[in-house]
């Protein structure tokens, strides 16, 4: 991928896991529609699910953390900032809550800048107080 001024541009996903779910679907969508694959970088924080084998198949390099408890998902940080720094990734695009703020952490601490986003649910309605408390921790941790 290049900016708009011709040069090129590293883009690495941060998602909770690649399982058969809609922002999976979503970012392998993304990753498929771009114009060079090598350019991006996958990390999961759990594990392959359906989308890894199907990312590296069109050639999209994935890194599988592995992490299945709270403590792991702490050391994780550690990890995916060595990966953010070796893998000269201009931005870090963060999917889903947990990476959306573990994902934050590691791209703050890399020095990198991080975009992350939620869906919000379809009624207002439906935001319980735990979500917002998570969207308001995730927005002081991206937050320049």
């Amino acid at each position: 991928m290049t900016d708009p001024h011709g040069q090129d541009f590293r883009v690495m996903h941060v998602i909770t896991g690649l399982g058969g779910g809609g922002a999976e679907a979503a970012l392998f969508r993304l990753t498929e529609a771009m114009p060079d694959p090598l350019q991006v970088h996958v990390v999961s924080l759990t594990g392959d699910g359906l989308y890894a084998a199907r990312l590296r198949a069109i050639g999209v390099h994935v890194t599988v953390l592995g992490a299945g408890s709270a403590v792991s998902l702490l050391w994780s940080i550690v990890r995916l900032v060595r990966i953010i720094r070796s893998s000269g990734a201009d931005i870090v695009q963060t999917w889903m809550y947990h990476a959306d703020l573990v994902g934050g952490i590691a791209a703050r601490i890399g020095g990198r800048p991080v975009c992350w986003g939620f869906v919000p649910p379809a009624s207002i309605r439906r935001v319980t107080r735990n979500r917002h408390c998570w969207w308001r921790v995730c927005a002081r941790v991206c937050r320049d």
